[in-house]
């Protein structure tokens, strides 16, 4: 999946190129591809009452996982730009850590936020330097549960997908020919449905996403 996405934005970024004819303070569309790291936060989505749990385990929940990212913006302006972002996924899980033996799987589960945000672009900071903020909205959707069920005899594990608050603040270092690497840090928020066999609880939910990635404007 990261793979795939790679390839399309680079034919993406490939075909932009070919077809520029302005400079970049008149682009109206940009594209971007690469990496983030997610740190998840918030109530813990699994509560589980480990009764079955080994003396001296100490429970552990392992929310940071890389993906890949891909984004579209349009400029209204020169300050202006709505912009559509979206990662490949992010993995999280839930661990029993042993000290003299391997990790007891509790739960897994993968998250794809996918964002839509206004964002206001600095442009009087001079030719190099572009730092914007934005705010607007995401979903995330959320697959791929899994609980052990020889815990506490759990065996259904549901997590509800999410839609929230998104937040961003970004660093474009432009280089020649329209190209620029970008640095961001997005906050996204939202509640989501979770459901352990017959039990439900909401959970509010909260991540940091730290990334890189390479740009081209056309």
């Amino acid at each position: 999946m990261k793979v795939r996405i790679l390839a399309a934005a680079v034919a993406a970024m490939s075909l932009a190129g070919a077809a520029q004819a302005k400079d970049a303070a008149h682009s109206r569309f940009a594209v971007t591809a690469g990496f983030a790291s997610q740190h998840l936060g918030g109530d813990k989505p699994l509560n589980v009452t480990l009764t079955d749990a080994p003396a001296g385990g100490q429970v552990e929940n392992d929310r940071s996982d890389e993906g890949a990212t891909l984004g579209f913006s349009w400029f209204i302006n020169r300050n202006i730009a709505i912009e559509l972002w979206g990662a490949s996924r992010f993995d999280a899980s839930t661990e029993i850590d042993m000290e003299n033996a391997p990790d007891i799987g509790v739960s897994k589960y993968r998250t794809r936020p996918l964002a839509l945000t206004a964002q206001y672009h600095f442009t009087q900071l001079g030719d190099r330097f572009k730092p914007y903020v934005g705010l607007g909205v995401h979903r995330t959707k959320v697959d791929g549960e899994w609980i052990n069920p020889a815990l506490d005899g759990a065996h259904d594990f549901r997590i509800d997908d999410g839609t929230g608050l998104a937040a961003t603040v970004d660093l474009d270092v432009n280089l020649p020919k329209n190209w620029f690497v970008r640095g961001d840090v997005r906050y996204l928020r939202w509640n989501s449905d979770v459901r352990l066999d017959n039990l439900r609880s909401d959970v509010d939910m909260h991540s940091l996403v730290y990334g890189v990635s390479a740009g081209l404007r056309f």
